[in-house]
């Protein structure tokens, strides 16, 4: 995804500077609008003051439009500064704040777009997302991984009611857990009100369908699945596995792609 080019079809003000503070707030960087224009970021106990500039189509910000910020800080009980720019700033708007001798950070268009992958995908799909196709009150992104429609394949819930776990309008409502009876272990998947009495009594747990569609959640459970297989090598797998392989290859044609997001991530 091309994240610099969809920020330049951004044409207010508003909508960049409410990415900016759901941007910031994502990555630890408490941050608040306090009235009007003036936002206030605290970081590592710092407070700072942010300037949000949407400039990404227009020149530089420099100390032409960012004046009197000595005074700004001080107005607002703040110790440093922080200029968000969907831009570049100029090298004499950097050399003025490093003569200031105040806690500062610059943040141009092509630093912001190299850490938009790493913010939680919600973040991508609010300000990113072109939503799904013929579900125009879905806020997330269902990606299709298919040239042509016509190949798909729908992922039908086990309990045999016919619905696609993968259809837009069940993914959130969908489940896949790892359950042991015995030295037999057994992969269900399907709309959770359907399967939810299972007990998923191994330490694999479960996973909503949306979760495991990120690319990080799907290593990480796989792995984990893995080791449990490997810690109980009696097991009968013959049908896990024969599941496992269909549930995997009906999942990665709705699968995001490695720069749509992190369903979690640790500070």
């Amino acid at each position: 995804m091309n994240y610099k080019q969809k920020i330049k079809e951004w044409d207010d003000e508003k909508t960049w500077r409410e990415f900016s503070v759901d941007f910031l707030n994502d990555m630890g960087w408490q941050t608040y609008e306090i009235s009007g224009n003036i936002v206030i970021c605290n970081y590592k106990g710092i407070r700072y003051l942010v300037s949000f500039r949407h400039n990404i189509n227009k020149g530089a910000i420099g100390t032409y439009l960012e004046k009197n910020i000595t005074d700004r800080i001080k107005e607002h009980n703040a110790e440093g500064f922080i200029g968000f720019y969907s831009g570049n700033y100029t090298t004499s708007l950097l050399w003025r704040l490093t003569l200031m001798q105040v806690h500062f950070k610059l943040f141009n268009g092509s630093r912001i777009t190299t850490f938009i992958p790493f913010t939680h995908s919600t973040i991508i799909d609010t300000y990113f997302g072109s939503g799904v196709k013929g579900h125009r009150f879905i806020p997330a992104n269902y990606y299709l991984n298919l040239n042509d429609e016509s190949f798909y394949k729908p992922l039908e819930c086990l309990c045999g009611c016919g619905e696609d776990i993968l259809d837009p309008l069940n993914i959130t409502y969908s489940m896949v857990l790892i359950h042991r009876e015995k030295n037999n272990i057994y992969l269900f998947y399907g709309i959770k009100s359907c399967i939810n009495k299972i007990h998923d009594n191994t330490e694999c747990g479960w996973l909503e369908i949306s979760q495991i569609l990120h690319p990080d959640q799907f290593i990480e459970w796989n792995q984990c699945v893995r080791n449990y297989i490997e810690k109980n090598r009696n097991l009968n797998t013959v049908d896990f596995y024969k599941l496992k392989r269909l549930f995997t290859m009906r999942i990665m044609q709705r699968m995001r792609s490695v720069n749509a997001g992190l369903f979690l991530r640790l500070f």
